[in-house]
């Protein structure tokens, strides 16, 4: 099963590179074999359902929205819509806008059910809840001019994900529901893209009623994570690299994930291992780490 593990992390790294030496490794996995039926026997139930499905499962409504940012970007936005019959008579409907963290996506503000849920728990308190999907992310791969494998794609920071994707993100909320203001919830990477929109572009300042920032970032300079540190350290020679095998981003992979969820899942002794690994790019503290959660990715 290691081999397996190993495989799946270089996947990560190369699966939309044009040098692609794993691709025939991973084939080998995703062919009809006793790995294959392990893997697929070990994957969590729910474990990258489509979120539309996964809603209509747990009895929400649904709807997906495209815009495009001022700098071309076509972002996909998921709401939960909500109606005054969930609402006090004669009381406006608040909206509410959740901003995800790194390498997330809407999914993950609902994914783990009606009770543990900020977004569903909003919804049952009377939100009409919208779900960004900032650019770079599964469901916003598309540019007006780039191609998600082009170097100019990937061309950005949280300062662009606030400046431009909050902002379109705001105004499409408030001009769709004709509403004046929202509150917003953030996240880890998502508040720092909030604080950036909200130095940039103060005229944004009133168009928020309320910003709540969970687990903020505003510096860097205090992570101790050792593969944070090492990128830093060694970021010239890894620019150099990704830019010789031609990867400037890492675009969701389904299949690739799905490998590393399998095997992560196997076992105790290789969840503890996933958490451990885990650990090394955002800090290891057990007792803060629900195993099944974090496993299947929730």
């Amino acid at each position: 099963m290691i081999w397996i593990f190993y495989t799946t992390l270089l996947g990560f790294i190369f699966i939309n590179s044009t040098a692609n030496p794993v691709k025939n490794v991973l084939s080998l996995i995703n062919r009809d074999g006793a790995e294959r039926r392990l893997l697929d026997e070990n994957l969590p139930e729910d474990t990258f359902v489509n979120i539309s499905n996964y809603l209509f499962k747990n009895g929400y409504p649904f709807e997906k929205h495209h815009f495009t940012t001022e700098d071309g970007y076509i972002l996909e936005m998921h709401r939960i819509p909500n109606t005054k019959a969930n609402v006090a008579k004669n009381q406006t409907i608040p909206r509410i806008l959740f901003v995800p963290p790194l390498m997330c996506s809407s999914i993950d503000w609902v994914s783990n059910g009606p009770n543990g849920s900020l977004a569903l728990l909003s919804f049952d308190l009377g939100y009409d809840v919208w779900l960004l999907n900032h650019r770079g992310t599964r469901y916003s791969m598309s540019h007006i001019i780039y191609n998600n494998t082009e170097e100019a794609f990937w061309n950005f920071s949280f300062h662009e994900k606030g400046y431009y994707d909050l902002a379109a993100s705001v105004d499409y909320v408030l001009n769709y529901t004709e509403s004046k203001k929202l509150t917003m919830v953030s996240y880890s990477e998502g508040t720092a893209a909030a604080m950036a929109l909200a130095t940039t572009r103060l005229e944004y300042n009133e168009k928020i009623e309320l910003m709540v920032l969970l687990s903020p970032i505003g510096y860097m300079g205090g992570v101790s994570s050792i593969v944070p540190v090492l990128t830093a350290t060694f970021l010239p020679i890894l620019q150099e690299f990704t830019k010789a095998i031609h990867l400037y981003g890492v675009p969701y992979n389904e299949e690739v994930s799905k490998l590393i969820i399998s095997v992560c899942a196997y076992n105790d002794d290789m969840k503890k291992t996933c958490s451990i690994l885990l650990g090394l790019f955002l800090g290891y503290d057990p007792e803060q780490i629900d195993l099944v959660s974090t496993i299947n990715g929730t």
